[in-house]
C-alpha cells in the first residue's frame, strides 16, 4: 500500500512591493497538472534552478510547444492566457 504524498509550498512576502517570491521544488515524477487559476493582468517570471523539460503544456486549451529549459533558464508567463502544464519532471524554481 502506497502512502499518500504531500507537497508543502513555502512563500515569503515582501514587505512594501507589489511582487511575491516563492520556491516550488519536487524530486516527485508525474506530479500532474497545474491548478487553474483567475486570469488577471500579471506576469509569472520563473527562474529554473536545474535543468526542466519532461511536461505537456497548453495554452488556451491547445497543446503549445515548449523547448527544454536548462538550470538558469527564465521563462515569463503572460497570466492573461490560460496555461496549463502536465508535470512529468522533476523540478527545482523560483
Amino acid at each position: 500500500m502506497n502512502a499518500e504524498v504531500t507537497q508543502t509550498i513555502i512563500s515569503r512576502a515582501l514587505p512594501y512591493t507589489p511582487i511575491g517570491i516563492l520556491r516550488v521544488r519536487s524530486t516527485r515524477r508525474n506530479t500532474g497538472p497545474t491548478d487553474p487559476y483567475e486570469r488577471e493582468p500579471a506576469y509569472l517570471v520563473v527562474l529554473q534552478l536545474r535543468p526542466f523539460g519532461e511536461q505537456d503544456l497548453w495554452v488556451g486549451g491547445r497543446p503549445a510547444p515548449h523547448a527544454p529549459f536548462g538550470a538558469e533558464f527564465l521563462a515569463v508567463y503572460d497570466f492573461e492566457r490560460n496555461w496549463v502544464s502536465n508535470l512529468i519532471g522533476e523540478y527545482d524554481c523560483l
